[in-house]
């Protein structure tokens, strides 16, 4: 039922040729293929591009029987892979094929957990290929990535005009398929204000296209009034703020960290802005993976509360 509603995963792309990328990676994808064979491939690149579409379309156009491994869930204990990936990995398919472990965030793997996968790689390579995908390459140790061919997935200058123009003509065929009317420019610009991030450009098209129409109200919609927040913080009412958190239900976390990112200079000290730059970005991290966003939130504006001054 969740798959037949969300946009993002009713058009997720199912084949190589509905994948958006630069003519150049596509070519490379595309040979694989051809050649009918997955090499282990690390996938490197922002949120939202594609990279773990990408990785289960190769799969299913070489019919490799594949799983899953969420690497910011399950896949941080060592009992993950003792188990069910090694169980995984040893037995043969159905028919015979190679088999494709997908690593989903691999860099939020602890230590030991990626040292015992630099084992599993060597010791089932003959029958299984291994497909991972990160944000922060950095994080990752360096005998694992040479274990991997890296694919990264940030799209240069040249290529943008290219992959926006891609990206352009679904986001249309998309909200044709909907019925949803649209103004063009309208959508030119959101492509714009979140590429490369595509998946959040579908759940923003999808949350405001309930009324049947997208135009240019959207981006009023999308302004977040933070003046209420900044005066909790100013006055150190913290059990203020934690009620404000509580009560934003439909609150976009990357909305408010942008919108305190691009308006600090008119509330905070100069001093303090370096500070509220290195709280957002470890905010920004912690929130891929912490059990509760509501309690993540409030630790990232009570920080701000306590070492950030504001004028």
């Amino acid at each position: 039922m969740y798959d037949e509603f969300v946009f993002v995963e009713k058009y997720r792309p199912k084949q190589i040729e509905e994948c958006i990328l630069p003519t150049e990676a596509m070519n490379g994808m595309v040979k694989y293929i051809e050649n009918g064979y997955i090499p282990n491939l690390l996938f490197t690149g922002s949120a939202g591009i594609g990279k773990t579409t990408l990785a289960i379309v190769l799969c299913r156009e070489l019919d490799y029987e594949h799983m899953l491994i969420n690497c910011s869930d399950e896949g941080r204990f060592l009992d993950t892979f003792r188990n069910k990936v090694a169980s995984f990995c040893v037995g043969i398919s159905i028919d015979g094929k190679r088999k494709c472990l997908i690593l989903d965030e691999i860099d939020n793997l602890t230590h030991d957990v990626q040292s015992l996968l630099r084992g599993f790689i060597e010791k089932y390579s003959s029958n299984c290929s291994f497909i991972a995908t990160c944000n922060f390459p950095s994080r990752l140790m360096s005998p694992l990535v040479s274990r991997f061919a890296s694919v990264e997935f940030d799209i240069s200058s040249a290529d943008k005009k290219e992959v926006i123009l891609k990206t352009y003509k679904r986001v249309c065929q998309i909200l044709a398929l909907e019925g949803v009317e649209f103004d063009k420019t309208t959508v030119s610009k959101l492509i714009v204000k979140f590429f490369p991030d595509f998946r959040r450009l579908l759940n923003e098209l999808q949350k405001y296209s309930s009324g049947g129409k997208i135009d240019s109200g959207i981006f009023d919609a999308m302004t977040l009034d933070t003046d209420e927040l900044i005066k909790m913080l100013k006055d150190r009412r913290w059990n203020d703020m934690r009620k404000w958190v509580a009560s934003q239900n439909n609150l976009e976390l990357h909305t408010l960290t942008k919108t305190l990112y691009t308006n600090a200079a008119e509330f905070m000290k100069n001093d303090s802005l370096p500070q509220l730059v290195l709280s957002i970005s470890e905010f920004q991290y912690r929130n891929s993976f912490v059990m509760d966003k509501e309690i993540n939130m409030v630790a990232f504006l009570t920080q701000i509360m306590s070492e950030c001054e504001f004028v």
